[in-house]
């Protein structure tokens, strides 16, 4: 399989076409953007982070929120089948500043690398959740 190099704000990010999430919907507010390299670095851990393979200059931090929200369990017709689980994170000032979105988690079928970003209807999870990690 042939390798492919996108040039971010990172630096040059080599990856193969299977390893790219396909979001049929884009993300809320980037419904045009549908292809994104899911990147991680040992010196983000536990972040990972969104990179659109359409705008790469694009990038959105993003966390399994089960790291700092115990029982997270957004009610999602499906949600059974779909095998990854992340939120946003907004990174502030401080780490005191850094939160997520846990009210539109994006949801990942692995096999298929299909994505798709789901706004929930249980105003009990919030917008801009602290992220504390255990």
């Amino acid at each position: 399989m042939p390798e492919h190099i996108l040039d971010t704000r990172f630096g040059q990010i080599r990856y193969h076409h299977d390893a790219v999430l396909n979001f049929t919907e884009g993300l809320y507010g980037y419904e045009t953007l549908k292809q994104f390299l899911l990147w991680e670095d040992k010196a983000y851990h536990p972040f990972k982070w969104l990179i659109s393979l359409e705008r790469s200059d694009f990038m959105v931090p993003v966390i399994n929120p089960q790291l700092f929200v115990e029982g997270y369990q957004p009610q999602v017709s499906g949600l059974e089948k779909w095998k990854g689980l992340l939120v946003v994170v907004t990174i502030g000032e401080s780490k005191q500043d850094v939160t997520a979105n846990l009210r539109a988690p994006i949801l990942i079928l692995e096999e298929s690398k299909l994505a798709k970003q789901v706004i929930l209807a249980d105003v009990g999870y919030s917008l801009k959740h602290p992220v504390i990690l255990k």
